[in-house]
């Protein structure tokens, strides 16, 4: 970027001041020309910087909220404090951060590679993605879209990331006293780009490999780019669900970090999924337990994405959602993998939410709200099933 000499403009604009302004009528009009100039170009200068900083996150605004609270640790750290010092522990255990690493079990492994420079938010961290064996049947759309892009569904974390920063202004809380909760966190990407943005954030994830992703990468920015993640990010290595059980896992060799979850059979529910592994599933209001009344008024947001089992994570709880009433859902609405999962509906899963005080829009939060009536049309079981994420505002 090209700077302009401000110095330039001194000595002739002294020399002017200098000369005998009696002669010449038109000297006081030239001087306030270059004072005039002087000023534009001050204007623009600081107009570069802003610019400069929007082309560097476009899409992020500037957040007015504090990061840390004068009040004491309130966040993370004061109420999984004794979670996070074993998760720290991990760490040590997971020897150098190398560039590839093979992780999983003997029924099914991949190898996951970092991927340093992922910028979503504003800020700048590491990923461990999946590696793919470059055939096409052996990959993972997400972890594509991090190693060739450096980032996933950046707008909508952005847009939540906004609305999260005004519902902290109207709560007086600072972001370390907010809690968002991401369940069926994947790999990270919102987790981390939520966490690195200062805000606490409660993650949950099923599946062995992803698991293990987000702990290389927690462990990896701990320790080098984002060591602020220390505080701010909870790793919960269970899958959520309405009952404490063991079921079983399935992914799409396409799609291999994506898992749909059975409870009540061992065999694929769609042809082209392959079983991955048994996994543990726990209850939300369980894991929460005496934390609970500390929540209260503090959770932004919770994202739910687990390939059709949400109506049982909401149905496991419902203490959760009652006393802290998360300001914001958003989730995704896969009807058929909900029907194979947990035989919900569309419309039963949609009323489920309704039910607890939400509002729905799809589209992003800035939408219009959807009525009852649009609901029962659109959603109807004589329709073909649904695809889309579902953005609910509570009331």
């Amino acid at each position: 970027m090209s700077t302009l000499n401000m110095g330039s403009f001194s000595p002739s604009y002294s020399h002017m001041k200098a000369q005998d302004t009696s002669r010449s009528p038109k000297k006081p009009f030239r001087s306030l020309l270059i004072k005039a100039s002087v000023i534009g170009t001050l204007v623009f200068l600081v107009m570069v910087l802003v610019v400069d900083q929007r082309i560097q996150d476009p899409v992020r605004s500037t957040s007015r909220v504090p990061l840390k609270s004068r009040r004491g640790p309130t966040g993370a750290v004061g109420l999984f404090g004794e979670h996070l010092q074993k998760q720290m522990s991990l760490c040590d255990g997971l020897g150098s951060f190398k560039d590839v690493v093979r992780v999983g079990s003997d029924e099914f492994s991949v190898n996951l590679q970092r991927v340093d420079g992922v910028r979503m938010a504003g800020s700048v961290y590491s990923l461990y993605a999946m590696k793919s064996d470059g055939t096409g049947s052996g990959s993972d759309i997400v972890s594509r879209e991090i190693t060739n892009n450096k980032e996933w569904e950046r707008g909508e974390i952005s847009w939540l990331l906004d609305k999260l920063d005004a519902f902290a202004i109207e709560r007086s809380l600072s972001k370390s006293e907010m809690f968002v909760l991401d369940i069926g966190a994947n790999i990270g990407t919102w987790s981390f780009a939520i966490a690195a943005s200062g805000y606490q954030v409660l993650a949950f994830e099923a599946m062995d490999v992803n698991q293990k992703a987000l702990h290389f990468s927690f462990c990896a920015n701990a320790n080098m780019s984002a060591p602020q993640l220390k505080e701010n990010l909870v790793l919960f290595d269970t899958g959520l669900g309405k009952d404490t059980a063991v079921c079983n896992i399935f992914s799409d060799p396409g799609n291999m970090l994506d898992g749909l979850v059975s409870c009540t059979q061992d065999d694929p529910p769609f042809s082209y999924l392959r079983w991955r592994q048994r996994l543990n599933i726990a209850r939300l209001d369980d894991i929460c337990g005496e934390q609970m009344a500390k929540l209260v008024g503090k959770v932004g947001a919770v994202k739910m994405d687990t390939e059709g089992m949400e109506p049982w994570v909401i149905e496991g709880a419902q203490e959760f959602f009652k006393k802290t009433t998360p300001k914001y859902i958003i989730t995704e609405l896969n009807e058929s993998a909900m029907k194979a999962s947990t035989n919900y509906t569309a419309l039963q899963f949609i009323n489920q939410i309704l039910s607890m005080g939400y509002e729905m829009r799809t589209g992003g939060f800035d939408q219009a709200v959807w009525t009852k009536e649009m609901i029962e049309s659109e959603f109807a079981e004589d329709k073909e099933s649904h695809l889309l994420n579902l953005y609910m505002t509570h009331q």
